[in-house]
């Protein structure tokens, strides 16, 4: 029973708080920041006979940069005040907090700390992990003693309490995350893609140093 539950409750927190997730992975921030996607598509197609098929010129392909343009303008339009990203380190070390490089500062540093908080419950996860399998081989084995038995399931309650907490803490942070993503774009909803390449720009990368 308790290998079972070990199992539901990792499982659980590795589809909630994957990082990049965070980019996020974007982990905690990706419920209430889901952008909206669009597309369509058609064609035409005809036959003709094969000396008038040899007379039609080939259509141009169209140019990606003009598409790289519009969709970076489209970003920045988005943005509207994040765009202050721009600023230089100084201003950002010396911005006052309710400004918007502070509140864009604020959020780095609120994006940074949940993924380190993805990475502890996996860390735990792992821990808990290792601790049950421990107990688990000794048990089969036949040859362990009641007392080593008990102190490996004392390991295994001890890493179940530290695998417990870091997953609160996990999420206490990605909801900071996401409070400070919200202050910092004065409460509009931007698509995936933005905060992508705003998190991009942050140097907010999907994966933590601390998840090894």
């Amino acid at each position: 029973m308790r290998t079972k539950s070990l199992m539901i409750l990792f499982s659980l927190a590795a589809v909630g708080l994957s990082p990049v997730a965070l980019l996020l992975p974007l982990d905690g921030i990706d419920a209430a920041y889901a952008g909206n996607g669009h597309g369509g598509g058609g064609g035409n197609g005809g036959g003709k006979g094969a000396e008038k098929s040899k007379k039609e010129k080939p259509s141009k392909p169209s140019k990606a940069p003009k598409t790289t343009k519009t969709s970076n303008g489209a970003i920045a339009s988005e943005l509207k005040g994040l765009n202050a990203y721009h600023a230089s380190a100084t201003a950002f070390e010396n911005a006052a907090p309710n400004s918007q490089v502070g509140r864009i500062a604020t959020y780095r540093e609120a994006a940074l700390a949940s993924q380190e908080g993805a990475a502890a419950v996996e860390d735990a996860g792992q821990a808990l992990v290792d601790a049950q399998t421990a107990l688990d081989e000794a048990t089969a084995s036949g040859t362990a003693t009641q007392e080593e038995l008990d102190a490996l399931q004392a390991a295994v309650d001890e890493a179940q309490i530290d695998y417990d907490t870091a997953v609160t803490d996990a999420e206490a942070l990605s909801l900071a995350e996401e409070e400070a993503l919200l202050e910092a774009s004065n409460g509009r909803i931007l698509t995936r893609g933005t905060i992508e390449y705003l998190r991009e720009q942050l140097g907010i990368t999907d994966s933590p140093e601390t998840s090894g």
